[in-house]
């Protein structure tokens, strides 16, 4: 993979930037894609322009060639057409916010950002109430989507939502003020962060909703399920900050947003080594994530309902959907503003699958905060005696 000419190296990594290579993704997960992506696709931004889901002509061309119809297909292939819309309209929405008030920032927003976060968890907790006069785009958006929702969602399943996307907020409010402070978090720091990013527990909660069927208690309060809907929710993160990194690193060098903090530079700091060395790292942690959830995933779905079978070829279908999209939308393979006239190189992804994971180490990872996936394993069992 070819990287941008200028790279924010890690404390102690070699200076200039060279090649970083990402090798083929382990994910032995069957690729599925419903039919309808391009519709799907061009509702989508249709009803981005209708309410105008951007922070301005600039991001609205970055969103709109995205091809976020594709991304709800793949993850969410399963369900009607009118719910996966709304899905996917959900998922412009979380893009917008993310791009123009977290991850590239405007210079001084810091202030404006923490009272939009407010007022949207206000519209959460009272989404009948009248909307503020002149109230923004992201305000306007979140309200059409819960009300949609809550035409199609069950009580359980709209609050499991809301949930979801207050996680989402606060987790937004604390990563600001990390970026504040130029303070990174500690490895294990920064997987609770990326584990309380509810972007992904957004996603996770909409599966059964697209599907249109419902989970028991006593499924959703199983620390194996709840153990597997974890794993399904870092992985994404943990895979887009590993072929995320030139974009971002070109974006940052390119056009002055902020410097690279994710799992990679996170691992270059930690290890005073080169971020091609610290990408190697985050790829053997994700694998060793992804071969706990298969044999987990494996072992419950010996004993599950139809109801959370679904469920659970659902958590699967949207890491491998995730990459799927990942690997050839514009969002990672072309870093510039629409705007920039200056040819570049676009960024090369992976074309084939990894038949094996670079590190399939059972033990768990040295991290407090996910330890405990490992212990939901039933041991192997013992051959009989004699």
């Amino acid at each position: 993979m070819r990287v941008p000419e200028v790279i924010p190296q890690a404390p102690g990594c070699a200076a200039g930037a060279g090649a970083l290579p990402v090798p083929p993704f382990y994910c032995p997960v069957p690729s599925n894609c419903a039919p309808d992506s391009a519709n799907v696709d061009r509702q989508t931004v249709d009803w981005m322009d209708r309410l105008g889901v951007y922070g301005g002509s600039e991001q609205r061309e970055y969103l709109a060639r995205m091809n976020v119809g594709l991304f709800a297909s793949l993850t969410i292939p399963e369900g009607a057409t009118e719910r996966r819309q709304v899905y996917s309209d959900l998922f412009m929405l979380v893009f917008a916010l993310d791009d123009s008030q977290f991850d590239e920032p405007a210079n001084g927003q810091q202030h404006d950002t923490e009272r939009l976060l407010l007022r949207l968890d206000r519209t959460l907790q009272a989404p009948l109430a009248a909307l503020p006069s002149a109230a923004s785009w992201p305000i306007v958006a979140l309200g059409d989507i819960w009300s949609r929702l809550n035409q199609i969602a069950t009580p359980a399943q709209l609050g499991n939502w809301v949930s979801a996307l207050r996680a989402y907020l606060l987790n937004a409010t604390l990563t600001t003020r990390y970026r504040r402070r130029h303070q990174p978090p500690t490895l294990d720091d920064y997987t609770v962060i990326r584990l309380g990013d509810g972007a992904m527990l957004l996603w996770e909660a909409m599966i059964p909703i697209v599907g249109d069927y419902e989970l028991a208690g006593h499924e959703v309060a199983d620390p194996r399920v709840r153990a597997l809907e974890d794993m399904a929710n870092l992985l994404p993160m943990w895979d887009n900050d590993i072929f995320g990194y030139p974009k971002e690193a070109f974006r940052s060098a390119r056009y002055g947003y902020p410097a690279v903090s994710n799992l990679v530079m996170l691992l270059a700091r930690e290890h005073r080594c080169t971020v091609a060395h610290a990408l190697g790292l985050a790829m053997g942690m994700r694998d060793r994530v992804m071969c706990l959830f298969l044999r987990l995933r494996a072992q419950v779905l010996g004993e599950a309902s139809p109801a959370l079978t679904r469920y659970l070829t659902g958590l699967g279908q949207w890491v491998r959907g995730y990459l799927d999209w990942a690997f050839t939308t514009t969002r990672y393979t072309d870093p510039r503003n629409p705007s920039d006239p200056q040819a570049v190189d676009l960024i090369a992804m992976p074309t084939s699958w990894a038949e094996h994971p670079t590190d399939g180490n059972s033990a768990p990872l040295a991290l407090p905060t996910i330890a405990w996936w490992w212990e939901q394993l039933q041991p192997p069992a013992r051959p009989p005696a004699g």
